[in-house]
């Protein structure tokens, strides 16, 4: 997903579009998340999302994960009170990618904690 980027949001295959506080690092920040089949990171199936650019979204785990495995420049986050948690694609031998959000090189459950949709 490299080149221009849509400032509209949608669902895609591809994983949202949005931009940054920057203007050029698209950043979303996940708000909710929709789990199915269990209660562990692997079982998120969609996320909601919004950007400081584009109206609120909403994806599939394997668009985002694929949206963010697209380019280094893409990021999404958590926000918890002040602080941005970064969230990073897990790929696992035998494992569909799925989402964890890391803060100061520490798994945490900040995505878990998010409201359900």
């Amino acid at each position: 997903m490299r080149g221009a980027i849509d400032p509209a949001p949608r669902i895609t295959s591809r994983g949202p579009t949005a931009v940054g506080r920057d203007g050029a690092t698209p950043v979303i920040e996940i708000t909710a998340v929709r789990l199915v089949g269990g209660t562990s990171h692997e079982h998120i199936t969609d996320l909601q999302w919004r950007s400081d650019s584009a109206l609120p979204g909403q994806s599939t785990r394997d668009a985002i994960a694929a949206w963010l495995s697209s380019s280094p420049n893409n990021h999404a986050v958590v926000i918890d009170g002040h602080d941005r948690i970064a969230v990073a694609v897990i790929l696992l031998a035998d494992q569909s990618p799925y989402l964890r959000a890391c803060a100061d090189g520490n798994w945490t459950d900040h995505l878990l904690a998010l409201p359900r949709f």
